[in-house]
């Protein structure tokens, strides 16, 4: 049986220019996600590089076993309340972005963008930007109101700061999983080993945020989001030397697939 492989978007951009050769994956069962769908339809690449993003979908036709339509906390809500149905949020918009995705993968070399195609783009990517930098100013903005206590913390008590880090980040996956599904869903504490990985790496990423010289970026929400949806006996694969060095920063390197 295959390993699943949830893939970071920089891989399908990777397998679609080459970069990396499909066949040394045939072993693995390559997952695509709701947020590599969102990111390819989002980036303002699509205005400056259009072939390459279309490349990407194209990848991710090809070479996708799966693809996980919905947000990774409707996903997670899945996992935990089986054959959940969402009715309001992210399934919708996670069919259409999977749509436009086959949309794009289906288009040749010698297509160019039409005005309406491009205007729609870059109204997009814009949109995609003002929430990135505003999530990304949010955190930035934390980190430098508690810095000062954090890093003072994390020296002299690391072990009680630790607990109550990730009981923190604990409590705020579960108001978002309660917010996707209506209050319907909570997780026990059961669940947490099933989100072992993001968990603890949200928690490094956290330190290192607090503690070291790392920025919050705009596009660090989809990533860790991304983490999400894999599962202890599943791997992730990133070419992205920052959440790779993270990972195994956080003793769960075990978790990437190396290749």
């Amino acid at each position: 049986m295959k390993t699943d492989v949830i893939c970071d978007t920089n891989i399908w951009y990777y397998l679609g220019d080459g970069t990396i050769d499909p066949n040394s994956l045939k072993d693995y069962s390559l997952i695509a996600t709701f947020y590599n769908f969102e990111e390819l339809i989002t980036t303002p690449n699509n205005l400056t590089n259009f072939q390459q993003v279309r490349r990407a979908a194209k990848a991710i036709v090809n070479y996708s076993s799966k693809q996980y339509l919905e947000n990774a906390f409707l996903y997670l809500a899945n996992q935990i309340t089986p054959n959940y149905e969402d009715t309001k949020y992210g399934y919708n918009l996670g069919i259409r972005n999977w749509a436009e995705i086959r949309r794009m993968a289906a288009l040749d070399d010698s297509f160019q963008l039409t005005p309406e195609l491009k205007a729609e783009y870059e109204k997009n990517a814009i949109n995609r930007g003002k929430q990135g930098q505003q999530v990304a100013q949010i955190e930035n903005d934390f980190v430098t109101n508690v810095k000062a206590h954090s890093k003072k913390v994390w020296k002299t008590n690391s072990s009680k700061y630790f607990k109550e880090r990730f009981k923190g980040i604990l409590l705020e996956l579960n108001d978002y999983l309660k917010m996707f599904s209506d209050g319907r869903i909570e997780m026990q504490g059961k669940h947490i080993k099933q989100v072992e990985l993001f968990l603890t790496a949200f928690l490094q990423f956290s330190k290192n945020t607090e503690v070291a010289k790392w920025v919050v970026k705009p596009n660090d929400a989809y990533d860790l989001y991304n983490l999400i949806y894999v599962k202890p006996g599943s791997k992730y694969f990133t070419r992205e030397n920052r959440w790779k060095n993270l990972i195994a920063e956080a003793g769960l390197d075990h978790y990437l697939l190396h290749a």
